[in-house]
């Protein structure tokens, strides 16, 4: 997946985009997104679980922990009603009009998996962890799109997220459609250059 997504930095500089390396602070974000999911899923869930437990799969037991945090969310809202991620949104934001990250951590998975505990090398606490490069960003209010990147080499598609800056929704839904053209007209030249490289071959060879 590292290199499908390294090859779209020839897409972005093909657009005239400077593409430079970043990794936007976003400590904090892990914490206000789950935090935000089981204040829901307590109000949400919360009265039907006793009643309708043997209905529900194991992640769905809101024990003493999401209780907890539901309860700190509760009154952090009250002291707080916007209760978002400023500084992560700061960090996404910034000077850079967008942000170029991965779609998601890794390759599609077997249906008969509940949810990837691993993830190269990397064990997955829970069972949303494996989806932490989209919520993370979900908790900056900023906007995102998700675009084709390419395939690995065994043919499972790859996507490439688009972060924009804070309430530049017009500017996400202009980069990502020009993303996925430049792509195309890339492999166009790419393929136009070998198609002259093998007609030039040709004429020599005759």
């Amino acid at each position: 997946m590292r290199s499908v997504l390294q090859a779209q930095r020839a897409t972005f500089e093909h657009l005239g985009c400077i593409v430079e390396d970043a990794c936007p602070d976003l400590r904090g974000a892990d914490e206000v997104f789950l935090t935000l999911r089981a204040w829901r899923s307590w109000n949400t869930l919360g009265p039907l679980l006793e009643k309708h437990r043997a209905e529900m799969k194991p992640e769905a037991d809101l024990g003493d922990r999401v209780r907890g945090k539901a309860e700190r969310f509760r009154h952090r809202q009250r002291d707080d009603p916007a209760c978002r991620n400023h500084g992560a949104d700061a960090a996404v934001s910034g000077e850079v009009r967008v942000h170029a990250l991965r779609g998601e951590p890794g390759s599609p998975f077997d249906a008969t998996i509940d949810w990837p505990k691993e993830i190269e090398g990397t064990t997955m606490e829970h069972y949303i962890a494996w989806m932490k490069s989209a919520y993370w960003i979900t908790v900056t209010f900023c906007p995102a799109i998700s675009v084709p990147a390419g395939f690995t080499p065994e043919g499972w598609p790859v996507g490439i997220q688009i972060v924009g800056r804070y309430r530049d929704d017009l500017g996400v839904l202009q980069d990502g459609p020009r993303l996925r053209a430049g792509d195309r007209l890339r492999a166009q030249a790419a393929r136009y250059g070998n198609d002259l490289k093998h007609e030039a071959e040709r004429q020599g060879a005759t």
